[in-house]
């Protein structure tokens, strides 16, 4: 029965297209194929939320003592320094040494 279905619709197919049965047909249950596909995909991602909610959830705020600024940290902005004066201090693409 899956047979003539894919043949049916490889028929009306190939005669809208210049192709043949058997192209038509191959074009058929590929995107057939592909649609199953996609809908395992959405079902799996349900699922899986199912799951998630069902376990309490994984919530992202559990960093919430990530929120002090670290540009006004004394560290950071020693960092940012160091890092600019290295990078000055560089002599990219010059054949002479730096006095």
């Amino acid at each position: 029965m899956t047979l003539g279905f894919f043949l049916a619709i490889g028929y009306l197919l190939s005669l809208l297209l210049p192709l043949t049965l058997f192209q038509a047909t191959i074009i058929v249950i590929a995107n057939v194929f592909l649609i199953l596909s996609f809908i395992s995909v959405i079902v799996f991602h349900e699922k899986l939320g199912d799951i998630e909610n069902s376990l309490g959830g994984f919530d992202d705020d559990d960093d919430d003592d990530d929120d002090d600024d670290d540009e006004n940290n004394e560290d950071y902005k020693e960092y940012q320094a160091r890092k600019a004066a290295f990078i000055r201090s560089m002599n990219i693409g010059q054949n002479e040494p730096k006095e």
